[in-house]
């Protein structure tokens, strides 16, 4: 982590199911901090972003947590199982303040041109 951290980026925290893991990774890296569960992370308020490299099942879950909890999230793809709970992620994150409006409707433009693109793809796909 030394060699590639970022100016300005501190890693504060690392978690896992099993503190005595998280510890031993915090230790070898060099990280001040071992929480034993995710939540403890969300919960920490000098922790400002958090990186999601849990199994793709719990990237929506968490992700939504640590939105709601405050925190800017790296989600490893997929970002979520279904086109629905990236919606809701969207969306969830378009409702915080923190959130820049400005862009939102250039998201909505977005999302509406692939729907688009998607819907023609399968359409092409079933005439073969």
């Amino acid at each position: 982590l030394k060699d590639t951290a970022a100016e300005n980026v501190v890693v504060h925290a690392v978690a896992s199911r099993d503190g005595a893991k998280a510890r031993k990774y915090a230790d070898s890296a060099g990280i001040p901090n071992a929480y034993e569960g995710y939540q403890k992370v969300l919960e920490d308020p000098k922790v400002d972003a958090v990186y999601i490299g849990l199994p793709s099942e719990l990237h929506f879950m968490w992700a939504k947590r640590a939105i709601l909890a405050g925190k800017h999230v790296l989600v490893e793809k997929p970002l979520t199982l279904n086109y629905h709970e990236a919606e809701v992620l969207r969306d969830l994150i378009a409702s915080q303040e923190r959130y820049n409006h400005q862009n939102q409707e250039e998201v909505k433009e977005e999302t509406a041109l692939d729907r688009t693109k998607n819907k023609k793809t399968k359409k092409k796909k079933k005439k073969k």
